[in-house]
């Protein structure tokens, strides 16, 4: 009978749920179903994607209601948001830009929600602020989205953005007075705004729009935004007398930018389509400002779209881009703009077959500071000018390394570096010591009490992916911890866009190696840049799948390797990220025991018909293409959720997904529509005993700005989230 009795008990732990959810009804509609090239696929959700109507609000409040009170029985949830917040009290510092004599930074004290702008008139000079974006909003979501000085330093140019929405407003001021211009541009976003060197006004794209709300640029109402145009704006009259500079009619979805060259001589246009790379055409600006008028002659440079280019510096018109035509690596050219034809392109820098040129700055007139990347770490080059003299090497600590301004006059530069383990630092060149191999000064760093980064250590592995394929990884822990299958452990990915994963460092990663003994992981898997455009293109497109296997590669090479289980092991990722997470878990249910997705694309085969979703098409594809529709169809997250067919007992992992309301970059639908799938399918079955939960932030965005008080709540939900459904233990 006692052996009964304990046979039963086991049963019951087994078969009863660890959790009891009573997800919501959500309504279904059946009838909405779409053929894509004979295909028809149902879409029952799709009126969740009216943002504002009556019925997806209280969707969003009855989702909001089932996760908080899950997240809020976390027994550590106190001892999360004192950490994180300890964590994020100190000096931080953001970009630095200097005009003339003056130095331009962004810097925040403590936990002061979004960072102001301050100047210095000199090196070491009292910083004086210039703007304080924590009072233009009670809730400290108003954010400068960036700054551009006048070549002189003596006027100023700055983008402010709302609620996190990507659309900003452009500004102007005095620097010696502080006096603030009435000129207001609106309708912009993806914007430069470069300074004509007579201080008479900016060039600047805008869009030009259909929208039911003029004045609100943060309306959760989707909006369809077309034909980028290029203007002139003369400081001190209204935007509606602005001059049309450039504008493609024929193709009204490129986009279009202008630089201004150092020399202030030319103006740079740039248009790039949804693919990615662009054209390069120039206007003369001397004969454009004596008569200001519209449409001036274009001049074309590059004339197809086959790369993509960035601009170094220039004498005369002879100019110097970094591109990967011809150079998965990356590699500089000069161009002679008399004579723009690739044929007689000069190869000033040519491309390494085993580094990756990450970045090219002009400085001290005749020299260049390079920055390669070789196995995901950084290396700091100073070249001469022409390419043919290397003088200096710094070999970097893995990490993020980025030049901060570009002066190529300047006698001194400055770069950044932060990893993991390290919060930002700012070191700098200075070229009047030694002409050709200067000194690596700290010039600012920001510390933090209670965190010492000497106690953790940062490691690179390599592991073998499905194919064979060799990829690395970060690891970052305790350098005491004590490392097996109770450890618990974060992965994080992205692997899109060309775009590199490099250490940073993040308060919250910090609180998960410190206060939950945790390992913390960075996947360098393909889709991302880390090994230039071949690892790139080697995870986009009909290859996508590569990415998720990459991931789960990762994820299997943790656990056989004894840093953690599957039951301890989460995985994280935001925005292309969130999409591998959510693809993941319907792929790999087994293998994860927590999953936390942030503003993900999670339906790929609607992604185009949403704002800023046409340029996407570069990574995943089009779904007005058969062959690729049918790829995309095979991982969309929205579209595969389902138990696997060969086991009944696998569950999908504790889950939770993050959207914002404002978020009009990957609009929050497709956060709500996945999880209102995954509840319908899994919830309700006895085998899914894991939480299946959304959490919505009102007022905020993708995650660009988003304030220092909302940063925190949020980790406070993520990590409460982890520990509850993992059951970790958290040290004080």
């Amino acid at each position: 009978m006692k052996i009964y009795f304990l046979f039963a008990t086991l049963l019951f732990r087994l078969y009863t749920p660890k959790y009891n959810f009573d997800y919501p009804d959500v309504r279904r509609d059946e009838n909405q179903v779409e053929d894509y090239h004979g295909t028809l696929v149902k879409d029952p959700y799709r009126w969740l994607e009216n943002l504002d109507s009556s019925e997806t609000k209280k969707f969003v409040a009855a989702q909001n209601a089932l996760t908080m009170p899950y997240l809020r029985e976390c027994p550590h949830r106190d001892g999360i948001r004192q950490s994180v917040t300890s964590l994020t009290n100190y000096t931080k510092f953001g970009s630095m830009k200097k005009k003339g004599n003056r130095y331009f930074f962004k810097q925040s004290n403590g936990l002061q929600n979004q960072m102001s702008l301050f100047i210095q008139e000199s090196l070491n000079g009292e910083p004086r602020l210039l703007l304080d974006p924590n009072k233009l909003s009670p809730d400290g979501t108003t954010t400068i989205v960036d700054f551009n000085p006048s070549e002189d330093g003596k006027l100023l140019a700055y983008k402010l953005s709302e609620k996190g929405s990507d659309w900003v407003r452009l500004y102007f001021m005095n620097v010696e007075t502080e006096e603030k211009f009435t000129d207001k541009m609106n309708e912009t976003k993806f914007t430069r705004a470069d300074w004509t060197h007579d201080n008479g006004g900016v060039f600047y794209s805008k869009y030009f729009i259909i929208k039911k709300n003029t004045e609100n640029l943060t309306d959760t109402e989707s909006e369809e935004t077309w034909k980028q145009q290029l203007y002139y704006h003369r400081l001190g009259t209204n935007q509606d007398e602005d001059i049309l500079v450039v504008e493609f009619p024929d193709n009204p979805k490129w986009s279009c930018n202008g630089e201004v060259s150092h020399d202030g001589k030319y103006l740079m246009v740039y248009a790039e389509d949804e693919l990615g790379p662009v054209l390069i055409h120039y206007i003369n600006l001397v004969e454009f400002l004596k008569i200001l008028q519209p449409m001036p002659t274009m001049i074309p440079i590059v004339e197809n779209f086959e790369a993509e280019y960035y601009y170094v510096t220039n004498d005369d018109k002879f100019f110097l881009y970094l591109t990967n035509k011809d150079a998965p690596n990356w590699k500089i050219v000069g161009i002679n703009f008399d004579n723009p034809q690739d044929l007689f392109w000069e190869e000033v820098i040519p491309e390494d077959p085993k580094f990756v040129l990450e970045w090219a700055v002009p400085v001290n007139h005749n020299k260049l500071v390079l920055s390669y990347l070789k196995d995901v770490k950084s290396t700091i080059q100073i070249r001469s000018l022409d390419g043919k003299d290397t003088f200096a090497t710094y070999p970097m600590d893995p990490g993020t390394t980025y030049g901060l301004y570009r002066k190529r006059d300047d006698t001194e530069f400055f770069f950044a570096y932060e990893s993991v383990l390290t919060p930002k630092r700012v070191y700098r060149l200075d070229f009047t010591e030694h002409e050709k191999s200067p000194s690596l000064q700290l010039y600012r760093e920001s510390v933090i009490p209670g965190f010492n980064s000497s106690d953790y250590v940062l490691t690179q592995k390599f592991y073998v992916s499905k194919d064979g394929t060799k990829v690395p990884m970060f690891l970052s822990h305790k350098k005491k911890a004590v490392l097996g299958k109770k450890t618990p452990c974060l992965l994080y990915g992205y692997g899109g866009f060309n775009s590199i994963a490099l250490p940073s460092f993040s308060p919250d990663q910090a609180m998960f190696m410190k206060n939950f003994n945790g390992v913390y992981a960075i996947a360098n898997i393909r889709g991302g840049g880390e090994y230039g455009l071949n690892w790139y293109n080697s995870g986009r497109l009909l290859k996508k799948q590569n990415t998720f296997d990459d991931f789960h590669a990762a994820a299997k090479y943790l656990i056989d390797n004894n840093y953690t289980s599957s039951e301890k092991l989460s995985i994280h990722g935001s925005s292309n990220g969130g999409l591998l997470v959510a693809a993941c878990l319907n792929q790999r249910p087994d293998l994860y025991g927590a999953a936390i997705g942030h503003v993900g694309v999670m339906d790929v085969v609607r992604f185009n018909h949403f704002p800023a979703g046409e340029s996407w098409t570069s990574d995943y594809g089009s779904p007005q293409n058969v062959t690729q529709f049918e790829y995309l169809l095979k991982y969309s997250p929205l579209h595969n959720v389902r138990f696997p067919e060969s086991d009944n007992t696998t569950q999908y992992p504790a889950t939770l997904l993050f959207t914002a309301d404002h978020d009009d970059r990957v609009v929050p639908s497709h956060s709500y529509k996945l999880i209102a799938e995954m509840q319908h399918t899994l919830g309700r079955d006895k085998r899914q005993r894991n939480p299946l939960l959304l959490l919505v932030q009102a007022d905020a965005g993708h995650g660009a700005g988003k304030p220092t008080s909302k940063r925190i709540e949020e980790y406070t939900d993520m990590y409460s989230f982890i520990c509850k459904s993992l059951d970790l233990d958290f040290e004080e």
